[in-house]
């Protein structure tokens, strides 16, 4: 990837005459070309699964409700929503004036619809376990059966009924994957009602189209044009031919200290997301508790006494974001206090550190080596360009680094990677009783009681050190200076349909 970094310079740079007179052309036409490395497969919601993805799911479909600029729930789809005295009933009312792209009303059925998805046969949803343990009734959906946790008042009219009080569900109903379809027999066709409609879409480029049938305020921008970045040759005549604005997904640890064209800058998304190190439990010399906790200390101290190692990467010692819990549960470590002693089993032995590639900086790379050469350990990087998930599965690791964009401002939309029953699971992690705890305190009514309540179970949590917590980390945007990108703090993804020129 850095090879590529200075192939896109050097040609921005080259071709600035040709580039400045299309952008000109895209600027008085509101036009937009953005590149993209992770490029979704379909554009179904529902297989929507990292931010890349998310940025388009926006400009293509609504929730019930999103997050804006300023981190605040407001109406999407819907524009009213009434919570029953019991806290376990939620009702929409929809906006009556909504449109799909195709012109036909949305109703409570596509809603419905669209939500009871995510329980059917092959779904391959990651998100419907945020909802499944909270509906009333939890079952087993048929193809095109709808939720019985789900009420169909009117056309207009929807209604949730969950198990228990559980105020994080607002949020849940925002995240992208839980956006709203028209029904359809086959659920092969995705038709919309976002600020933007797919004009085109192969496996390489997708043309959006702004949607004039959109019910909220329309986008600035006309038409949004996304490639796909596969490889250097493809990247050489993507810049070339079409010209790009907009580069999205290009790895952290590449992008420190890059010289970027005099009309382009590096833009940090603020994110809530996190980068972790974690021990591979199944392997026998990390089954040792005091091992763990010095090495949580070790590993920890030189980003703690340093804090210029990174523009995205910033120390925190704890496993959620700032942001998430209450600032009480936020730690600090006394690093001054390490007992080499129990270091010593190390020594002279070699540690396999699995990392996506491009995701430390060099800076970072030799801290931790150094780290690690200070107690006498070697450190082997199993360096993974693609497929990473597959290579955590394998198991082939002691180490792994490896972050985590939580899909909603709750500690609920953390968990994943501690669970043992998913696809996506850090360090195989012991959590059966921390899961049990947590389910005793989830439906918490008092917001605030609830999240006390997290942060007292996952510093007990912890405690057992399981792994090393290291980074709050942001998101990187390469961008034309002469373009505005929205942010928020509570918006994980920074939403690529307000983009405009300035």
């Amino acid at each position: 990837m850095k090879y590529i970094l200075i192939i896109i310079l050097i040609l921005i740079n080259t071709h600035y005459y040709s580039f400045a007179k299309s952008e000109k052309n895209r600027e008085q036409s509101n036009n937009v070309n953005v590149a993209l490395i992770q490029f979704p497969e379909t554009l179904d919601p529902i297989k929507s699964w990292n931010f890349q993805h998310f940025i388009l799911t926006q400009c293509l479909f609504q929730t019930l409700i999103r997050i804006d600029e300023n981190g605040s729930l407001i109406g999407d789809l819907a524009n009213k929503w009434v919570l029953s005295n019991n806290n376990k009933t939620y009702t929409f009312h929809l906006n009556k004036y909504s449109k799909f792209q195709d012109g036909n009303n949305i109703t409570s059925r596509d809603v419905a619809w669209s939500i009871s998805r995510h329980f059917w046969p092959n779904s391959d949803s990651i998100t419907a376990s945020y909802l499944s343990k909270i509906f009333s009734i939890s079952k087993n959906l048929n193809h095109g059966e709808i939720h019985p946790s789900i009420t169909i008042i009117d056309k207009n009219t929807i209604q949730f009924n969950l198990r228990k009080a559980y105020p994080p569900f607002i949020y849940i109903l925002s995240i992208s994957s839980f956006s709203i379809i028209k029904e359809n027999k086959s659920n092969l066709t995705f038709i919309g009602s976002g600020p933007f409609y797919a004009k085109f879409f192969n496996k390489n480029k997708i043309e959006l189209n702004k949607n004039i049938q959109y019910s909220n305020v329309q986008p600035i921008i006309n038409n949004i044009t996304i490639f796909k970045l596969n490889n250097n040759n493809e990247l050489n005549k993507l810049i070339i031919d079409n010209n790009i604005d907009i580069l999205v997904g290009l790895p952290r640890g590449e992008l420190e200290n890059i010289e970027l064209p005099k009309d382009f800058e590096l833009k940090h998304i603020s994110s809530l997301s996190f980068t972790h190190m974690f021990f591979n439990l199944d392997k026998n010399i990390f089954k040792n508790k005091i091992l763990r906790k010095e090495l949580v200390k070790l590993v920890q101290k030189p980003f703690k006494t340093e804090q210029d190692f990174s523009k995205f990467y910033k120390f925190n010692p704890s496993f959620f974001p700032k942001g998430i819990l209450p600032i009480s549960y936020y730690k600090t470590i006394n690093h001054e206090n390490i007992d080499y002693k129990n270091l010593n089993i190390l020594k002279n032995k070699k540690l396999n550190i699995l990392v996506q590639k491009g995701y430390l900086n060099i800076k970072m790379i030799d801290k931790f080596e150094k780290t690690f050469a200070s107690i006498g350990v070697k450190i082997n990087w199993q360096i993974v360009a693609t497929d990473f998930v597959d290579e955590i599965n394998k198991n082939q690791y002691d180490l792994l680094i490896a972050g985590y964009m939580g899909n909603f401002p709750d500690p609920d939309g953390y968990l994943d990677p501690l669970r043992n029953d998913t696809f996506l699971k850090f360090g195989n992690i012991p959590s059966e009783n921390l899961f049990k705890e947590l389910e005793k305190i989830r439906f918490t009514e008092d917001p605030m009681e609830r999240l006390k309540n997290y942060s007292t179970t996952f510093k007990n949590f912890e405690e057992e050190y399981y792994f090393v917590p290291l980074f709050q980390t942001n998101i990187s945007i390469i961008k034309r200076k002469n373009l505005n990108i929205p942010e928020s703090r509570f918006i994980y993804e920074s939403e690529l349909w307000k983009v405009h020129w300035k």
